[in-house]
């Protein structure tokens, strides 16, 4: 990120509100809308009074897909009560049509009508184009096609008499005007004026995103065929996979055709991000290409730098050191999965992986577009849980879209299929969850007997009912530690224990209300060990840990997890749970930050 501290004017290293806005603009027309969110919410702690921050702030939650965690932050920063500006009165509109594009039937009409309510009033004050479109809509939605088609008529001929200024009001214009026609039932002229809005500000693919979700409500509602709409959609986010090698491992030949092969897949997919690791051989020709197009580098080592080095660029040559250090220097993003310091085994591997397929899908997810995978694979089948062959197992099991580019055959053996071929390790993929009550530690000894047999044995109940058990088990006091042999079977038992809690009438067992449930989730490799206390299985390792620090800083009642978590549910489960970007937060003991999202069933449209 350009912007790395925020202070105020008159301090040391001073940045201006205009510059963090600036910066935020910067990132979200990449489509890193989390990274754009997180600066300006370090800038609101300096100009925490700053309108175009805070309305930008929330902005970029909805953008996010996070519209519960936009919602509450409108109401926390005060944006309910502004009523002399248009964008900040528009945005409240919007998280209403958010809200009720997540519905069906009569609730989404319902808030349909709300939204368009306060979209007219934002329209009131200036007749400004953008609410005016965006009360037409509703008013479609919420059923009332008359007045939506007066208002869409309205909107053209304002449009008609004036010009914007800026390649992103061009696009606004013009995207409006698309909206408009599609209103009035006029398709071709939509398509024609759509396709002009996107070639105004072609790189601002989130804000395309916004508009194409608009016409495939008004698509649904009009009952019209939406596939014309996928010709416009942002190009696709791509995960990328392949064998590792050096000069020796392949004839010149045979290495300008992979190369070949390589550049044509992305000229025929030109994805906007791509996101993997950056090992000697496929992953950085890979990675070389794509940023030569124009995407956005996504890297996921999985380990500490140094130590994936050692083992997977350092051994081909040093010219690999000198591509992988020009990649990493114009990346986008560069996360860790481990911090791992050792040499890894097939756990680490799988999981870095893994949570890059789900950060591709994630941020496929956020532009409204598809995600691929490009793997480099010479076809053979491994068996282990790591390499080349196991990512194009997972990503095709998810059944979602593969380009595979053939590795040709090898004139030399390196060593370079130590992920395929090495045997498996003690360390498996888990996902884990720790939960407290807040409150218990001011209990009275008298409750205790009430909190165990009210508490307690309603949540360890929900448990026993789901389909999958967990792995493992613990509780101590008012603690529970479950382990699951999945995210999506550890989001299940996690919303199935807060919707427990949530039905016990606290009044009637005698305990005071201020109890609440608050849960943390995580997912990575972790040991399986004998337990010399308990004389049974267990888990141990560093994820534990991760795990066992987001539950102190989620919100009680809520569930928080990581971003692995909340991308191997992307992966894993889609459509099942959504996960609303809570930003970057401060875990307790000085474990540093991370990136949390508050995990909830996805509502059905």
């Amino acid at each position: 990120m350009g912007i790395r501290k925020v202070r105020k004017r008159g301090g040391a290293n001073t940045v201006t509100a205009e510059q963090i806005l600036s910066e935020t603009i910067r990132l979200e027309l990449g489509g890193d809308v989390l990274a754009a969110y997180d600066v300006v919410a370090q800038g609101l702690s300096a100009f925490p009074d700053n309108v175009g921050l805070r309305h930008r702030a929330v902005l970029l939650l909805a953008r996010g897909g996070a519209t519960s965690r936009a919602y509450s932050e409108y109401e926390r920063l005060g944006l309910r009560h502004v009523r002399d500006h248009v964008d900040v009165i528009a945005l409240g509109a919007r998280l209403h049509k958010d809200l009720a594009l997540a519905r069906a039937g009569e609730e989404r009409k319902r808030l349909a009508q709300e939204s368009a309510d306060m979209y007219a009033a934002a329209y009131a004050l200036h007749h400004d184009y953008y609410p005016g479109i965006n009360t037409a809509a509703m008013l479609l939605i919420a059923g009332d096609a008359a007045r939506a088609r007066a208002v869409a008529t309205e909107v053209l001929d304002s449009l008609a008499a004036g010009s914007g200024e800026g390649a992103e009001d061009a696009y606004y214009r013009a995207a409006s005007r698309a909206e408009a026609f599609f209103i009035l039932g006029r398709i071709d002229e939509a398509e024609q004026a759509l396709a002009n809005a996107l070639a105004c500000d072609p790189a601002n693919y989130a804000a395309h995103a916004s508009t194409l979700r608009q016409l495939d409500a008004i698509c649904a509602t009009l009952k019209l065929d939406s596939g014309w709409l996928e010709r416009h959609s942002p190009p696709p986010a791509l995960t990328y996979c392949g064998h590792m090698f050096d000069e020796a491992t392949l004839a010149s030949a045979a290495r300008d055709k992979l190369m070949a092969d390589i550049s044509a897949v992305l000229d025929h997919l030109r994805p906007c991000a791509v996101f993997g690791a950056l090992a000697a051989g496929a992953d950085i020709i890979v990675a070389e290409a794509a940023l030569a197009r124009g995407a956005e580098l996504h890297v996921v080592l999985p380990m500490q730098e140094d130590a994936f080095l050692t083992l997977s660029v350092a051994p081909f040559g040093a010219a690999w050191i000198g591509r992988y250090e020009a990649c990493k220097a114009r990346a986008a993003t560069f996360r860790l999965a481990s911090q791992d310091t050792t040499a890894g085994d097939d756990a680490a591997f799988a999981f870095c992986s893994e949570y890059a397929m789900g950060l591709a899908i994630r941020h496929a997810e956020v532009l409204r577009t598809r995600a691929w995978q490009l793997a480099v694979w010479d076809g053979k089948a491994g068996e282990g849980a790591a390499g080349t062959a196991a990512d194009v197992r997972r990503w095709s099991s998810a059944g979602r879209p593969q380009a595979v580019v053939a590795f040709p055959p090898r004139t030399s053996s390196n060593g370079t299929q130590r992920a395929d071929d090495e045997s498996a390790t003690g360390r498996r993929l888990k996902a884990m969850l720790f939960g407290d009550v807040r409150g218990f530690s001011r209990l009275r000894e008298a409750d205790i007997s009430a909190f165990v047999a009210r508490i307690m044995a309603p949540l360890a109940e929900a448990l026993r009912d789901l389909d999958v058990p967990p792995d493992l088990v613990a509780t101590w006091g008012d603690g529970i530690h479950a382990v699951y042999p999945s995210v999506a079977t550890a989001a299940e038992a996690a919303l199935a224990l807060q919707h427990a809690f949530a039905r016990i009438d606290l009044g009637a067992a005698g305990l005071p209300p201020h109890l609440a449930l608050r849960l943390g989730g995580h997912f990575g490799p972790v040991t399986e060990l004998d337990d010399p206390f308990l004389n049974a299985r267990s888990f141990y390792g560093t994820h534990i840990t991760i795990a066992a620090r987001i539950e102190p800083v989620a919100v009680p009642g809520t569930v928080y997890v990581s971003e692995p978590f909340a991308a191997l549910l992307a992966l894993e489960a889609p459509g099942r749970f959504s996960t609303d970007y809570v930003g970057q937060t401060e875990l307790p003991k000085q474990f540093g930050t991370m990136r949390l999202f508050a995990l909830r069933r996805a509502t059905p449209a």
